[in-house]
């Protein structure tokens, strides 16, 4: 190749890099942009106070971080409100976690929610529209496996899907169902299917750690 075409090669290559920079330019700037409100806003925002967290799996008491979530209640006129988000246990690394002054039926509920969230979006299996948690109020609750009723607070994962079900307080069955859904248990199977699986890999990760802390302690074998 002659110096002239090297010339005009290394023109037009210079030109597609000056063109695709300044494409890029106002992509830089928007992101920029928005880096530098979402630091003032989380500057503004108050740092979150130590509570004291127990642990349902160890029974170890913590202190850790109130990071605040927001529910949506559709069961009163109040409006929105706020828990504390479950922080993960320093002792086993359980998340099943609760403030020590907190409903636990009512973290109870969580757990499960998003021990069945995480198992299905390992799956790439789309639950619904990324609406915050709902608040549905008190509802009536069957377990179908001894047959008890109870009432548990009505959390859905979103507004239009249905209602998680409630482990059962008697035999901690999570094949429950609202009483009024009891003529479309059918529809329910999925759900219970998915998160025994959910609840089933969370004790297998739970043994295969205990296994590893093991091997860790006596130097392996």
């Amino acid at each position: 190749m002659t110096r002239k075409k090297l010339k005009v090669s290394e023109f037009f290559s210079n030109v597609g890099t000056a063109l695709a920079f300044i494409w890029m330019l106002p992509m830089f700037v928007v992101k920029g942009v928005q880096e530098h409100f979402e630091k003032k806003r989380e500057a503004k925002q108050p740092k979150p106070e130590p509570i004291k967290f127990v642990c349902s799996e160890c029974g170890e008491t913590f202190e850790s971080d109130n990071v605040e979530k927001e529910m949506r209640d559709h069961a009163s006129s109040n409006g929105d409100y706020t828990y504390s988000k479950p922080q993960p246990c320093p002792k086993c690394g359980g998340i099943r976690t609760r403030p020590t002054e907190s409903d636990k039926a009512f973290y109870q509920r969580l757990w499960d929610m998003e021990e069945t969230a995480t198992f299905i979006s390992h799956l790439w299996i789309n639950w619904g529209s990324n609406d915050s948690t709902v608040d549905k109020g008190k509802q009536e609750f069957k377990c179908t496996q001894c047959g008890t009723t109870f009432s548990a607070i009505d959390i859905r994962p979103h507004p239009y899907s249905a209602s998680l079900p409630s482990r059962c307080p008697h035999c901690q069955s999570v094949r429950t169902l609202p009483t009024s859904e009891e003529k479309q248990a059918h529809r329910y199977e999925s759900i219970w299917l998915v998160m025994e699986l959910a609840e089933k890999e969370r004790k297998e990760s739970k043994t295969e750690k205990q296994y590893v802390d093991l091997r860790r302690i006596f130097g392996g074998f």
